[in-house]
C-alpha cells in the first residue's frame, strides 16, 4: 500500500520571495445579462499575469477542452450560452513565476431541481430518543427542500459495515438515493496509511473516513496495512482490525452520494453536553432554512501559511467566496475578533495547528465560549483534520455560535463556487472528493479524509417559505390551494409542485404565480396526493442569476376514486331479421354523456362523424357491410372510447383498433398548441358534442393553435385516416 503523506509539516513557515496565496487565485465573478442573452467574466488584475485562458463546460462534463479565448486582461464576454443552462467557467492566469486559478457556476435564470430524489437520515439512538421533535422537524425540512427523507436510528455501537450495508441496501431499494445525513456520533470509518498534513510519523495511519459511506460501488479491504506508529491508536492500522487500507477512494469515479456529519459528542469544553450542542445546531440551522435570520453576503479570510510554496490554502477562501459574495466582499482579517460581532456569510482560517487549535486563529477551548457569526467555514492546519477526538478543533467551530458547515480545506483545494447557483453545501463535498483533474488536482486529492462537517442539504440562501398550506376538493374533480404569504422582502411568486402516491414532483405552474391560492383542475386518479407551494426569488448575483426557492409549504390530500370516464358494457344488434338498422346501447361510469360516432359521408376531404348524446339509438350504416362505431364518454375532464364494428346485414359486433393518431397536451388549455403526431400537411376538423365543425383547415408542421377555440369536449380528425381523437379543452 503506498503511503500517503507531505513533505512539508504544517507549521506558520514561510518562503523567501514566495508569493501569497492570492497570488495564486483568480478571483472571478460572472454577471447575467438576459437583455444580450449573455454571460459576462470579470476578475481582479494581476500587474505579473502574462495571459488569461478562459474555458468552459457543462456542468455534466469531466473535460474543459479548448480555451475559448486566451488573451491579457479583465473581462469576457460570452454571447454562446443559453437560456437557464447552466455552465461551468475556469479562468487560468498564467505568470513567469506562477499561475492563479478561479471557477464560478455560471446561467441566465437557471432554475433549481426541485426533485433532489431520496435522503437518509441517519441518527445515533441517543440523540433520536432525546430530539424526536427536532429530529422530524429535520426530515420535514428535508421533504420540502425536494427530498424524500427516511430517518433510521443507528445504535453507536454498531460496526461500520452494519452502517454500510444499510445504506446500500437503500441505494438499491430507492429509486434515486442522492443524499445521507449522520446525526450523532454515528460509527465512524477509519481508512488508509496517510498523513495529508505532513506529520509522519506520529499522525500516519488511518484516518476517520466518512467517504466510505458515500461510496457504493468501490472496493475496501483490510487486509495489507500494517502500521501502529502513530502517537494515537485511533491511527493505528494493522490487517483485520476493522479499519480499511485505502488511502484514496476507490477506482476513478466520484462518490455516488452527498454525505455530511454532525457529532457533537466529547467536546468537554463547552458547557453543554452532546445532546444540547446538537439541539442547538438543528434549532439555527432550520432557522436558517426558514429565513428566519442570515448573515452578511461577504467572506473573511484569516491566512497565516501564506503561499506555502505554491500550495496556497488561503486560496481556497479568495477563490470560492469571489463568485459567491463578490471579489469586492471579500476581507482580510483576524477570525475570531472579527467574527464575535461582525458577520459574515462565509469564512476562511488557517494556522499551525494541533488537535485542538490552529495559530493565529484560535483554540478549542476559546470556541467553547465563542457565539462566533459565520455560516460556512473553512479551517486548515495540523492535526485537528483528523476531526473524531475529543475536543477536536473543527467540531469545536461546529458546535458554536452560527456556524452550519465546516471543511479541511487545503489539503485538498475544496469548491464551493456551485453554491452561487443554488447547490448544496453536500454538492461541493461530492465534487471536491471525486475530483480528479477537471478542477485543479492539489495534494491530498481523492485522499479518503476529505469530509463534511454539517448538514450536506444547506443551501447557501433560502427565502422565507409561504406557510398554512389548505386543501379542499371542489366540485368532484379539482383541488383547491390555498396559503399564507411569505414575508420575504424579494418575492417575485410561488411555484406549486404536485406528487402522487410519493413519485416524483411535479411542477404545475409553468412560471411563478402572484397570488396565494392556486387550484389543480381535473384531478382524476385515486391515490395520496401530495402538493407542495415554494416562495420564489430571482436572484441576480455573482454567478449570474437563478430562481431560488424556499423550504416549501405541503400538504397531502387523499383522493379515494378514479374519476376518469369509462365505457363499462356496449352492444350493437341488428334490428331484427334483415333489417337495416343497428340498434345501440351502452352503459359508462363518471360520464357526463356518450358519444355514438359514425361515418358520415356528405363532408368532403375529412373523415368526420356525425354525434349523438344518447345511451341508446339506432342508426342506418352507410355501407352495405355495416359501420364502424366509436364510442366516447366524457366529463370535463377527459373523455374515453371504445371502438366496435356492427353489420346489419349478417348482424353481430366485433371491436376493432383504436385510431393511431397520437396529440398532447390532453386535456389542454385555451391558448396552448396541440401537438399531432403527423408528418407534413394533413387537413383536420375540429367537430363538438352536437357535430358541429367548429374549425378546419390544414394542420403544418404537426401542431394546431387553439386560441381561438372554447373551453369543452371536441373531436379531431384528421384527412383520411381512421378514427377521431377526443380532446378536452380547459379554460
Amino acid at each position: 500500500m503506498r503511503t500517503l503523506f507531505a513533505t512539508l509539516f504544517l507549521f506558520g513557515w514561510t518562503f523567501a520571495g514566495a508569493q501569497t496565496s492570492l497570488d495564486y487565485t483568480v478571483r472571478v465573478e460572472a454577471k447575467a445579462i438576459p437583455s444580450q442573452n449573455a454571460i459576462e467574466l470579470s476578475w481582479d488584475s494581476d500587474a505579473n499575469a502574462v495571459t488569461y485562458a478562459v474555458a468552459r463546460k457543462l456542468v455534466s462534463d469531466a473535460n474543459w477542452g479548448t480555451p475559448m479565448a486566451v488573451f491579457l486582461g479583465e473581462s469576457f464576454l460570452d454571447t454562446t450560452i443559453q437560456e437557464g443552462v447552466v455552465y461551468d467557467y475556469r479562468v487560468i492566469k498564467n505568470s513567469n513565476t506562477y499561475s492563479g486559478y478561479g471557477y464560478v457556476r455560471a446561467a441566465v435564470h437557471a432554475h433549481l431541481e426541485h426533485d433532489r430524489g431520496d435522503a437518509l437520515i441517519l441518527v445515533a439512538s441517543n440523540i433520536l430518543s432525546a430530539l424526536p421533535n427536532e429530529v422530524a422537524t429535520l426530515a420535514k425540512d428535508y421533504a420540502g427542500d425536494g427530498f424524500r427523507a427516511q430517518v433510521i436510528p443507528i445504535n453507536p455501537d454498531t460496526t461500520v459495515t452494519y452502517v454500510k450495508s444499510l445504506i446500500i441496501d437503500a441505494y438499491d431499494a430507492l429509486p434515486d438515493l442522492a443524499m445521507v445525513f449522520l446525526l450523532g456520533h454515528v460509527p465512524v470509518p477509519y481508512s488508509g496509511n496517510l498523513a495529508p498534513d505532513g506529520h509522519v510519523p506520529d499522525h500516519q495511519g488511518a484516518w476517520p473516513a466518512d467517504v466510505y459511506y458515500a461510496d457504493m460501488d468501490g472496493t475496501w479491504t483490510d487486509n495489507v496495512v500494517n502500521n501502529a506508529n502513530a502517537n494515537d491508536p485511533r491511527n493505528d492500522n494493522v490487517t483485520g482490525d476493522g479499519k480499511f487500507d485505502q488511502s484514496s477512494i476507490p477506482g476513478n469515479a466520484r462518490p455516488e452520494l452527498r454525505l455530511g456529519r454532525v457529532d457533537m459528542a466529547n467536546l468537554t469544553h463547552f458547557a453543554a453536553d452532546e445532546v444540547a450542542l446538537t439541539k442547538a445546531y438543528l434549532d439555527r440551522t432550520h432557522a436558517y432554512k426558514q429565513g428566519a435570520w442570515t448573515l452578511p453576503k461577504r467572506g473573511l479570510i484569516d491566512d497565516n501559511f501564506g503561499g506555502f510554496g505554491g500550495e496556497a490554502f488561503g486560496s481556497n477562501g479568495w477563490r470560492n467566496f469571489s463568485p459567491l459574495v463578490g471579489k469586492d466582499s471579500i476581507y482580510s482579517t483576524d477570525y475570531r475578533s472579527t467574527l464575535a460581532s461582525e458577520g459574515y456569510l462565509f469564512s476562511y482560517g488557517c494556522g499551525g495547528g494541533s488537535h485542538e487549535s490552529a495559530s493565529g486563529i484560535g483554540t478549542s477551548t476559546q470556541l467553547a465560549g465563542d457565539s462566533l457569526l459565520t455560516g460556512f467555514t473553512m479551517l486548515f492546519g495540523s492535526y485537528f483534520g483528523d476531526w473524531d477526538r475529543s475536543d477536536n478543533f473543527m467540531r469545536s467551530a461546529l458546535a458554536q455560535g452560527r456556524t452550519m458547515s465546516i471543511s479541511w480545506a487545503g489539503r485538498p483545494w475544496w469548491y464551493y463556487h456551485p453554491m452561487g447557483l443554488g447547490a448544496s453545501i453536500g454538492d461541493c463535498a461530492m465534487l471536491t472528493q471525486g475530483n480528479n483533474t477537471t478542477f485543479y488536482s492539489s495534494y491530498g486529492g481523492r485522499f479518503v479524509h476529505v469530509a463534511l462537517l454539517g448538514d450536506p442539504s444547506l443551501r447557501m440562501e433560502y427565502v422565507a417559505p409561504p406557510t398554512q398550506l389548505a386543501l379542499d376538493t371542489i366540485d368532484t374533480f379539482d383541488v383547491a390551494l390555498t396559503w399564507t404569504a411569505s414575508s420575504d422582502p424579494n418575492l417575485d411568486g410561488y411555484y406549486v409542485y404536485r406528487s402522487m402516491n410519493g413519485g416524483p414532483w411535479e411542477r404545475l405552474t409553468a412560471s411563478s404565480i402572484t397570488s396565494v391560492n392556486y387550484t389543480d383542475a381535473c384531478v382524476l386518479d385515486s391515490g395520496e396526493c401530495a402538493y407542495q407551494v415554494t416562495a420564489v426569488s430571482l436572484v441576480d448575483g455573482f454567478s449570474g442569476s437563478y430562481f431560488n426557492e424556499s423550504i416549501a409549504a405541503e400538504e397531502t390530500i387523499s383522493i379515494l376514486s378514479n374519476k376518469r370516464p369509462k365505457v363499462i358494457a356496449f352492444t350493437g344488434e341488428q334490428a331484427g331479421f334483415n333489417s337495416d338498422t343497428i340498434d345501440y346501447e351502452a352503459s359508462t361510469v363518471w360520464s357526463d354523456g356518450i358519444v355514438w360516432l359514425f361515418p358520415d359521408t356528405s363532408i368532403v376531404d375529412v373523415y368526420a362523424f356525425s354525434a349523438t348524446i344518447n345511451e341508446t339509438g339506432s342508426t342506418n350504416p352507410p355501407y352495405y357491410d355495416g359501420v364502424d362505431f366509436q364510442i366516447v364518454t366524457f366529463n370535463r375532464c377527459t373523455s374515453d372510447s371504445t371502438w366496435f364494428y356492427a353489420s346489419a346485414v349478417i348482424g353481430g359486433v366485433s371491436e376493432t383498433e383504436g385510431p393511431s393518431i397520437k396529440v398532447y397536451p390532453n386535456p389542454i388549455r385555451v391558448g396552448e398548441r396541440l401537438m399531432v403526431d403527423i408528418i407534413g400537411r394533413v387537413p383536420y376538423a375540429l367537430v363538438d358534442l352536437q357535430g358541429r365543425r367548429v374549425a378546419s383547415g390544414v394542420i403544418e408542421q404537426g401542431s394546431l393553435a387553439l386560441d381561438a377555440i372554447a373551453p369543452g369536449q371536441y373531436f379531431l380528425t384528421l384527412g383520411d385516416r381512421d378514427g377521431v381523437v377526443p380532446i378536452v379543452v380547459l379554460p
